[in-house]
């Protein structure tokens, strides 16, 4: 039996004031990866780059999944170099606890975050995950960097298997849904169990 703990970890994403979205995302996909992916513990690194329109205070949301000790704060899990060089490309990040610790595996996904359990029908191609908060645990945050002020209690994540289809079923839902609505292309940036990392 293992005397970790697996815990998961989701964060949308603010870019820099003034920076290009463009810079934003090479930033990201670049000097970044390596600096997440050796923090202790990480498993699997997910970036999921928006696509189409983006709602205000996100332009993207990160998947970490790690061990930690059982019963260690999972709020302080980050480096010296992670602060240093998010500095660079992000004015605000809510990194939050999830009580489920499987990612839905989809090419593109239509996110959906909501203060609590969907009252609609969720279209996907490829399922739906129903991503919890973790109340019970802090929302990791930095002096340097804004949190959302309301961050989602709940984060559905829906598969489909082409940006367009996800693209119209992200119009249909903002005409029926006050929730903030997204659509991302999922990149794994690094998997720990492969050695894989771009």
């Amino acid at each position: 039996m293992s005397d970790k703990a697996l815990r998961r970890r989701i964060s949308t994403m603010e870019r820099l004031d003034g920076l290009p979205f463009e810079a934003y995302q090479h930033h990201w996909a670049g000097p970044h990866v390596p600096i997440v992916a050796g923090l202790p513990g990480v498993i699997r690194y997910l970036q999921h780059r928006i696509v189409g329109e983006r709602p205000p205070g996100i332009d993207g949301i990160s998947e970490v999944l790690f061990e930690t000790a059982p019963g260690a704060p999972t709020n302080t899990h980050f480096s010296a170099e992670q602060v240093a060089d998010e500095l660079a490309f992000v004015s605000a990040v809510t990194a939050m606890p999830i009580l489920e610790t499987t990612s839905l595996e989809a090419p593109v996904i239509l996110w959906i975050l909501l203060d609590g359990e969907p009252e609609f029908t969720v279209p996907a191609e490829l399922g739906v995950a129903i991503n919890h908060r973790d109340l019970a645990l802090p929302i990791m945050t930095r002096s340097h960097l804004r949190t959302d002020p309301a961050p989602p209690s709940v984060l559905v994540a829906a598969g489909f298997t082409s940006e367009e289809r996800a693209l119209a079923a992200s119009t249909a839902l903002r005409e029926s849904s006050p929730a903030r609505i997204l659509v991302t292309r999922t990149v794994e940036v690094f998997n720990a169990t492969t050695r894989h990392a771009l």
